[in-house]
Order: C-alpha cells, then structure tokens, then sequence
C-alpha cells in the first residue's frame, strides 16, 4: 500500500453503532402505544421491518439517487411512508405524528448511540501521521446534526453525506466526490466500511484502498475487527 494521506469512514456500523437493537426501539415504541402487546413476538417484528425496508428498495431511485431527497415527500416523506408499511402489518394501525416522533427523534438522540472505542486511538495515530480524516457515508439529513451532538463532527475534514451530495453509494459519484475534496490520488486513500457491496468494491473499482469492519476473517477481503486495527495495516 502507498503511503496514506486520507482516510475517509462509513458511518453507520463503523464509526458509531446503535446501542439498542432497533427492533428493540421499535418494539418499546409500539408498545408504549398500545399498538402491540408486550408478549408480542419480536422476530415477527424483525421480519416485518425487513419487509419494509425492502419494500423501499423496490422504490429506490435510478442511478443510485438519494432515496431521502428524491423521495415526492422528501426526507420526512421517505421515512413516513417506510414506517407507515411497516404499520400495515398490524391490523387498523395508522401513523400518527407521535409515534413518527418518538421514532425519529429516538434514533436522532446522541445517547441512543455509541462511538467505535478504537475510533480516538485512530484520530490521535492518524494526527502523528499526517492523515487526514473523512465521512463518505448514505444518510438522511439528520446525519451532521447527530455527528454534531455527540462531539465528532469537529474530526473530520470532509464528510460526504448521500441527502446532500445527491447520490448514494454505491455510485461511483459519491466516492469521485470524496476523492475530489481530499485532492489526492486514489492509492493515497482508505475507505472503511461494513458492507461489501456498498463500502468495500466500489471505492476499490476506483484504486482506493478498501477495509472491511467484520468479524469474520474473510481471506479474499481485507477485514477489520474495529476502527483501530487500521493502525496495524499503515506505514
């Protein structure tokens, strides 16, 4: 590998992580509502929210378009319609502005959410080296105020979220951006993420270096257990 002059993260399962399992946050939600009954079966509640999740991909935009800014309702409008289908599933449930609330404003909560424990190790061996630190990552627009809120937005150089560049990953688009702000060749920079299909081969398509957050130790991917063992891959 080259020498690295930028490293740019994913945010959802790399940089930070829910705390709360979110078929949890809904289940306690719903039930605070007396939408559902605290016996109710929690994996049907994971099923049912895969479906809806699925449901939305069918409904994503051409070429990798954000799904938040492009939907007819926009960033508040996307994620009605998704919880609304996912409410479908109970009988003569709709959605109210109060279950939408406590749902969003619970994700949006700095304390529903915690920050890779290697992620300052990092940021202070990154600092020695020189690097540079980024954000590439598909998010609504709610994204910067939470990195706000939990003290990181001040961390990173650049950061590229999908709701406001316009396209999600894993288009090309949103990585060629990336490369742009950080002026540098695609063998200087490193992207980290968990999923292969969205955060590993893409930016590796276009020469960047590419890790994966797993554990599981896949031979033929470059894997990480945490954000700190990129000091171990660096020179």
């Amino acid at each position: 590998m080259e020498k690295v002059k930028f490293i740019y993260l994913d945010v959802g399962d790399t940089l930070i992580h829910i705390k709360t399992n979110p078929g949890k946050i809904y289940y306690d939600i719903l039930k605070s509502h007396n939408i559902i009954q605290a016996s109710y079966d929690k994996e049907l509640l994971k099923k049912y929210f895969f479906d809806s999740w699925k449901f939305m991909n069918s409904k994503a935009p051409l070429n990798f378009q954000c799904r938040y800014t492009n939907h007819k309702y926009g960033n508040d409008g996307f994620w009605k319609e998704l919880i609304g289908y996912f409410l479908s599933f109970f009988e003569k449930t709709e959605l109210t502005e109060k279950v939408y609330l406590d749902i969003v404003n619970t994700f949006n909560d700095p304390n529903s959410w915690a920050i890779d424990e290697t992620f300052f190790n990092l940021k202070e061996f990154s600092d020695k080296k020189n690097i540079q630190l980024g954000i590439i990552s598909n998010w609504d627009i709610r994204l910067r105020s939470l990195l706000k809120n939990m003290n990181l937005l001040k961390y990173f150089t650049h950061i590229v979220i999908s709701s406001e560049f316009g396209y999600e990953k894993p288009s090309e688009k949103i990585f060629i951006e990336g490369e742009k702000l950080a002026q540098v060749s695609p063998k200087n920079l490193i992207y980290v993420g968990d999923k292969p299909e969205l955060d590993y081969f893409p930016p590796r398509k276009l020469g960047w270096n590419t890790f994966l957050i797993s554990s599981n130790n896949d031979p033929d991917l470059e894997t990480l257990r945490q954000l700190g063992d990129l000091m171990e891959k660096i020179y």
